[in-house]
């Protein structure tokens, strides 16, 4: 399964920032979160009519993965971080 962040940027000139800091944090979700794969950053993702800037694409192996994902500490780090970046944000998921 596939968990989407679509993100649109206070400022689209941090995309560079956001995407280390964040980098630092899914490299530890894909060693401490069993069942996170991979993740990818797309940028400019749903320019246009939807005018959002980021996505980040989290390989998970099921649904399983996605419940010790959510309320794991790492979660909430990735979700801290993001929210000095963001001015909204999509959350969806593709099984």
């Amino acid at each position: 399964m596939t968990h989407y962040i679509i993100y649109k940027l206070k400022n689209e000139e941090d995309y560079a920032k956001i995407c280390d800091e964040l980098t630092l944090v899914l490299e530890s979700m894909k060693k401490d979160i069993e069942g996170v794969k991979a993740y990818s950053f797309v940028k400019n993702a749903f320019k246009g009519n939807y005018n959002y800037d980021m996505m980040i694409k989290i390989t998970m192996l099921d649904e399983e993965t996605l419940k010790r994902y959510k309320p794991h500490e790492l979660h909430v780090k990735l979700k801290e971080i993001s929210l000095k970046y963001i001015e909204s944000k999509v959350i969806f998921d593709e099984r």
